[in-house]
């Protein structure tokens, strides 16, 4: 941790030696630049503890008064049960916390990459849900670090992870007395370990949900290449190109989670999802450790999909106050909404995943809190793996099959790779006569991996009838399909897309006309393709304008300023793509190397491959 350290901690004996006298000191001391950790017997309830002493200096005292902060309000579920806070008679505040033995991923990592690989990212796919799991209860950790993350493997069951360590913690909400809890940095003086730390934080920026993200994806980077992340974007994908057996899947992961930019980044739940996915194609060795470490950590749960690792989410859920979870969410009208939807009202839960999903902060989404006043157990414990409304959304669908709901609940299942319960949900929608459920569902359908001859006919024939209904994306999706087999018929139909208001539909068109060299007659599909404001489909309009055949139509500063908007601020990965292009024509490689590097981090394969390019010529 970056903070001054105390001169009474050049001393730990000199520290517990005014303990109060019904604790008896039980072993060596684990010392930290803030607060030293030792085991004790405590007399008066006959049980060993794990007493946390912190120094004198005012820095100790935040941290010790923001650790009991986070530990009583997560109330000894996902933290150790804190039994008592106080102070010394020389003024020192303590915790004495539950007992826990462990040991930290820290001391994992130095014993060698091939025998901690596999069991590290596991650990930080599970330190990605506790970080969830906390972001819901209105704590960030802001510290998230190998030696605070707690690695158990129980007898016989699964590999557990624990946090620790909540010196540098801050909690949304208010405190009980009425007064906003503040960070606790100091001017000047940024807490946290540095070197997993995110661009943001080393600013001076409180952090977030996705500054937990880049913490875990540093970590993981660490776990894969043996050093911490490099502060720049092309170091980081050199050493990843460089870092051999690594899958491009993998890589992406890391790529994503160490974005520069927030809004690139997944949320932790996002992000152990994605790490889960990958783990669950081949089976994780067992995990053998040695003689434990003392370690005071936050107890969390594992989420591994076990009959007992369920139950006991599902009785720590039950014991909640339902309120502790939406305090900081979405308000009391989505907790409405929620109560109705609990009733099988749909209309209530159709709008309680509306309000859930489109509230604007990242943080508030985390919080899920009218899921949690939902108190259906199973539907808490997937939103928080999904970071979504999703429970909400799908009781909606198939309660009362409306639009809305179905096609939500299917895009929450298939952004978490789920594609046989997102079509479940279509089916629903479909079945009700929802015209564009099924369009959605014969996507699904066509693009599915390994889709039957039988699927893709299926898909076809929906796409038809929900074209003739005047649903544009069905009309696009079967002139797609026809385009090499009826190029005239297909054009007719995109063209009728386009009509409908299918963006993608207009830039289809207005890109065969440019192969046909007709750039005039593309420019107003093009236009009406681009969403200036976000750069959506946008692409082919902003490379006519700078590198278009035709002169006369050419407007380089407006075309380069449509690239720019839309990989700034957008999703687009294809625009950081041409960005860098248009860099490198500048001679700018290295700003060409972030484009790509961005682009690569939104899936856009052309920026992975130039990336690629980049980091081999040195």
């Amino acid at each position: 941790m970056q903070a001054n350290t105390c001169a009474p901690l050049d001393n730990p004996c000199s520290m517990t030696a005014d303990l109060p006298s019904r604790y008896l000191v039980a072993g060596q001391p684990m010392r930290g630049n803030m607060a030293v950790v030792q085991r004790v017997w405590d007399n008066a309830a006959q049980r060993l503890a794990a007493l946390k002493l912190y120094g004198t200096h005012p820095l100790a005292s935040a941290a010790a008064a923001r650790e009991a902060a986070a530990l009583t309000r997560v109330g000894g579920t996902v933290a150790p049960a804190l039994y008592e806070a106080g102070h010394t008679a020389t003024g020192r505040a303590y915790l004495l916390l539950e007992l826990i033995d462990g040991h930290s991923l820290a001391d994992h990592m130095k014993r060698g990459k091939s025998a901690a690989l596999r069991v590290g990212m596991t650990a930080v796919a599970a330190a990605a849900e506790a970080t969830a799991a906390l972001l819901c209860q209105g704590i960030i950790h802001r510290d998230i670090a190998p030696a605070n993350i707690l690695v158990i493997l129980p007898e016989g069951g699964p590999l557990e992870v624990r946090l620790i360590d909540f010196g540098c913690a801050h909690l949304t909400g208010k405190a009980r007395s009425g007064t906003e809890y503040l960070p606790i940095d100091p001017p000047g003086l940024t807490l946290g370990t540095r070197a997993y730390l995110a661009p943001e934080r080393l600013k001076g920026e409180i952090g977030g949900a996705r500054s937990e993200t880049f913490s875990l994806a540093a970590i993981l980077f660490e776990i894969l290449t043996g050093a911490p992340p490099p502060p720049d974007a092309f170091e980081i994908a050199r050493a990843l190109e460089k870092t051999r057996g690594l899958t491009a899947g993998l890589r992406a992961i890391v790529v994503r989670g160490l974005a520069p930019d927030t809004a690139d980044r997944p949320a932790p739940a996002e992000f152990a999802a994605s790490l889960r996915a990958l783990l669950a194609s081949a089976r994780a060795p067992a995990w053998r450790s040695a003689s434990p470490t003392l370690v005071a950590g936050t107890a969390v749960i594992a989420f591994a999909i076990t009959c007992a690792a369920q139950k006991a989410v599902h009785a720590w859920i039950a014991r909640r106050d339902a309120h502790a979870c939406a305090f900081a969410a979405v308000g009391e009208e989505a907790a409405a909404c929620a109560r109705a939807c609990k009733r099988d009202d749909a209309d209530a839960c159709a709008k309680g995943a509306t309000l859930a999903g489109s509230a604007g902060d990242p943080e508030v989404v985390e919080m899920l809190g009218a899921a949690c006043r939902l108190r259906d157990q199973r539907a808490c414990v997937e939103l928080w793996r999904s970071v979504s409304p999703l429970p909400a959304a799908a009781r909606a669908c198939a309660v009362g099959g409306d639009s809305a709901s179905c096609l939500e609940a299917a895009r929450l299942d298939l952004a978490a790779g789920r594609t046989a319960e997102a079509a479940k949900h279509l089916e629903t929608g479909c079945a009700r006569g929802k015209q564009d459920v099924c369009a959605r569902l014969g996507e699904v359908l066509d693009e599915a991996e390994g889709a039957s001859d039988a699927d893709r006919r299926r898909a076809a024939r929906l796409f038809e009838d929900a074209c003739k209904t005047g649903v544009a994306d069905a009309c696009y999706h079967q002139g797609r399909a026809l385009a090499e087999s009826d190029p005239a018929f297909a054009e007719a139909l995109l063209q009728k897309a386009c009509d409908l208001g299918s963006a993608a539909a207009c830039a289809w068109v207005g890109k065969a006309l440019l192969r046909r060299h007709q750039p005039a007659a593309a420019l107003p599909y093009l236009e009406r393709a681009c969403d200036a404001a976000t750069g959506n489909f946008c692409g082919p309009l902003a490379r006519l304008l700078v590198w278009g055949e035709d002169p006369k139509l050419r407007d380089p500063a407006r075309g380069a300023a449509l690239i720019d908007r839309a990989c700034a601020g957008g999703k687009v990965g294809a625009a950081c793509y041409w960005r860098g292009v248009m860099q490198i024509e500048n001679g700018e490689t290295k700003d060409a190397a972030r484009s790509y590097g961005k682009g690569c981090a939104r899936g856009d394969e052309r920026s992975c491959e130039a990336l690629a390019t980049l980091v081999s010529k040195g």
